[in-house]
């Protein structure tokens, strides 16, 4: 019987199929690994053999692969925007679509630190997603400014628990049983 072997692109075993009729299995043994995990195998194509992959190095690049998602995650979240409860009441969302948002507040803020300190009754003026226009004292584009890093800051440090949370685990079992959501 012959035994066909499956990998992914970074040449990574993931399965295998036996076969009356195939391609010849390597001349390697499955052997058990810690915690009744599947062994993974990766070819080296440069000797032509197929070599076990070790548990360290397949938690890894788990680990790696659940650091991206919480990273493609927070960029959403961030990107997404933030509600701010306006002077009049109103709560609308602040757009953060890019960096280039994040520092129109940041111009906010300074222009409302700055007005604090030359001119308290200027306004300035500040557009929510909704296009809904406020004007703005100096403190209350500062608190905008505020209210939106703080916001932005939360899911950073959502982020890094999250982070922190997959490198205590022990087993590859324990980082697949990881909630992976930041949002909240």
């Amino acid at each position: 019987m012959a035994r066909n072997y499956f990998y992914d692109n970074d040449n990574v075993y993931t399965h295998f199929i036996d076969y009356p009729d195939g391609i010849q299995a390597p001349n390697a043994t499955t052997v058990a690994t810690p915690d009744d995990e599947t062994p993974k195998w990766k070819f080296n194509k440069e000797l032509n053999v197929w070599e076990l992959i070790s548990l360290e190095l397949r938690k890894e690049k788990i680990l790696k692969e659940k650091f991206e998602i919480i990273d493609n995650q927070r960029s959403h979240i961030i990107f997404s925007g933030f509600p701010h409860q306006f002077p009049n009441g109103d709560i609308k969302m602040v757009q953060t679509r890019s960096e280039k948002d994040l520092i129109a507040v940041l111009g906010v803020t300074v222009s409302g630190m700055f007005l604090m300190q030359t001119d308290p009754t200027t306004k300035i003026s500040f557009r929510s997603a909704d296009d809904t226009t406020y004007q703005l004292n100096g403190m209350e584009a500062v608190q905008l400014g505020m209210n939106i890093q703080m916001q932005v800051s939360g899911v950073y440090e959502r982020s890094w628990d999250k982070k922190e949370e997959l490198r205590a685990c022990t087993t590859i079992e324990e980082i697949e049983a990881v909630d992976l959501d930041i949002s909240k």
